[in-house]
């Protein structure tokens, strides 16, 4: 049986590290930049690029706002480029708290001094769901507005080539922009002699490590969602079946629980099908619009997984048995990190929400009382600034389950009922 999921690689900065350095009594930082320079060359060798950013931070091609985000993005940093930026001197930080299993936001205002903190501010909050804010990042492997928005490639002849070129070039000029450690791009040929670029963080996509990351950490709190969810117990197996693809939710259930849902399983996998798509849409009708070309170019280039029968149906299964109930329903639309707040859409670039399944089993099932499970660990290994000392954490490949498994699953949940 695989074990519970973990990041092997230390964590390098914490917000309490930053606390630290603000008050620290022989040479506390006393600007964004200073507290940049504190930051480890490893912790700020990952790092994102926005040129269009719906946050408090105004963005541009030339300046675009950064987001550093370390080797386990469990600290994100952002900070604007651009000095005509009323809160070009305000850092905002996202730190997930595994003791807590939630997301948890902090402003620091260097244009106060001593530097101001706030924490979980409503100006952050509003912006990432107030009950149970999350990062807002869109699901792989299209980024609207980040440099990389598709595939981590900038592609010549689009708007974003054009655009990037503009912000290598204004690095020398703008202090801000050289605290991203080099390189942060590849650029090769192409059959037209124009560079085609790539934003990498040492040998990987940036964007698409950034993806899994927080994916990964997200996870881990919807994981504890569940569990914390009423009838969680009676619940379990049903849960448990849906995430390994035993098919038909509904027959987990007593009819006398059925009643207890809002809609049937075939409705929900239907309008599930319709969001997934459309939100899917949606993304690729905006990248295209910001790249400059027609939207069937963006599509053919955009990974697909999370359009898979597989992937929806997944999803279905839990929104039925969590989101459709008439009394305390799990509100599964809060699960995804994209700034849609309808997109049910979870793909990571790996197996998406099958990986919820090496989260959740060892803890909803902590004494191992359901049979084997048909998954095995796969050990996701990313080379990143260091290649000494690559991070590592764990995929889990489903395969296709038993019928028999199935069957002791739908036995265990009606007689948890």
């Amino acid at each position: 049986m695989a074990h519970l999921p973990g990041l092997s690689t230390p964590r390098l900065v914490t917000f309490n590290d930053v606390q630290n350095w603000l008050t620290d009594p022989a040479s506390p930082a006393r600007s964004v930049d200073e507290l940049l320079h504190r930051l480890p060359e490893a912790y700020r060798g990952h790092a994102v690029s926005l040129y269009e950013s719906k946050s408090n931070h105004l963005a541009s091609s030339e300046n675009p706002r950064l987001v550093f985000y370390g080797p386990d993005a469990k600290l994100l940093m952002a900070v604007s480029s651009d000095p005509a930026d009323p809160r070009y001197h305000t850092v905002e930080m996202i730190e997930y708290v595994s003791s807590k299993a939630r997301f948890e936001f902090a402003t620091v205002d260097f244009a106060k001094q001593p530097p101001a903190i706030e924490r979980n501010p409503s100006s952050c909050v509003r912006c990432h769901r107030r009950s149970d804010p999350r990062p807002n990042w869109e699901p792989y492997d299209v980024w609207p507005g980040v440099y990389g928005s598709v595939h981590d490639r900038i592609s010549p002849d689009t708007h974003e080539h054009a655009s990037f070129e503009r912000f290598i070039r204004n690095i020398p000029h703008n202090p801000r922009l050289r605290h991203l450690v080099s390189p942060f791009f590849m650029k090769q040929s192409s059959w037209s002699g124009k560079p085609i670029y790539y934003t990498v963080n040492g040998h990987s996509g940036s964007n698409a490590v950034l993806t899994h990351l927080l994916n990964y950490l997200n996870r881990d709190r919807i994981t504890h969602r569940i569990l914390e969810s009423k009838d969680h117990e009676k619940y379990k197996f049903a849960i448990l079946a849906s995430l390994i693809s035993c098919s038909d939710p509904e027959s987990f259930l007593p009819v006398s629980q059925r009643l207890r849902h809002s809609e049937s399983y075939a409705s929900v996998l239907q309008d599930t099908r319709i969001k997934i798509t459309h939100d899917f849409e949606r993304r690729i009708r905006k990248s295209a619009k910001q790249l400059g070309i027609e939207e069937a170019e963006v599509e053919n280039k955009a990974d697909t997984i999370g359009l898979t029968d597989d992937a929806i149906e997944r999803m279905a299964k839990l929104r039925y048995l969590l989101e459709s109930r008439k009394q305390d329903p799990v509100p599964v639309k809060d699960w995804s990190m994209s700034v849609h707040q309808t997109s049910y859409d979870l793909n990571d670039g790996g197996n998406g929400l099958a990986n919820l399944v090496g989260h959740y089993f060892p803890k909803a099932f902590p004494l191992r009382d359901v049979p084997e499970l048909p998954f095995g660990e796969v050990p996701f290994v990313i080379s990143w600034f260091n290649p000494q000392t690559p991070y590592e954490f764990s995929l889990f490949k489903l395969e296709e389950p038993t019928p028999q498994l199935c069957d002791d699953l739908r036995n265990a949940s009606l007689q948890a009922f």
